[in-house]
């Protein structure tokens, strides 16, 4: 019974320590959050920290926070256009209409100040084709906008 526990004990052991082996250190990853990217770039596998959109600098937790206070900013310079926005063949996707008058099972937020939800259940290059399309239907210019980054996770995924 003893040699059971302790072969079970090491098997954790093992177990543990091949664990830390396949745990990347995320701080690795980091990189320099004072460059701006603009938004003819791939965001696959990178973590966002802020945008500057008409020369302010927004700090952002993730992509979907871009897409929202985006639209949040767009909303007031124009409640008018985004009430447009919902019935725009160019907002919607294959299977969804990225802008609503009803919330949608929980894949969709609502833009401050305006009775309309935008969908967030996008990756970070379709909220970054998303905010292109808004920019240009609100005729601003796309190389005016943008995006910090927080990690660059994409060596992770290479193999």
């Amino acid at each position: 019974m003893d040699s059971e526990s302790d072969e079970e004990e090491f098997e954790e052991e093992l177990d543990e320590i091949e664990e830390q082996k396949t745990i990347p250190n995320y701080s690795d990853y980091e990189v320099d959050s004072s460059i701006p990217h603009t938004l003819y770039e791939s965001f696959t596998h990178k973590k966002v920290a802020a945008f500057s959109f008409n020369n302010t600098r927004y700090p952002a937790r993730n992509w979907k926070d871009v897409l929202l206070q985006t639209c949040d900013l767009l909303a007031e310079i124009d409640a008018n256009k985004f009430e447009e926005l919902i019935d725009d063949p160019a907002m919607k996707g294959r299977k969804i209409s990225y802008f609503s008058r009803n919330k949608a099972d929980g894949r969709s937020s609502k833009i401050k100040n305006i009775d309309i939800y935008v969908w967030t259940n996008l990756s970070a290059n379709s909220i970054r084709n998303l905010i292109r399309k808004l920019l240009k239907k609100f005729n601003m210019r796309i190389a005016d906008y943008y995006v910090y980054l927080r990690a660059d996770y994409t060596p992770l995924h290479e193999k």
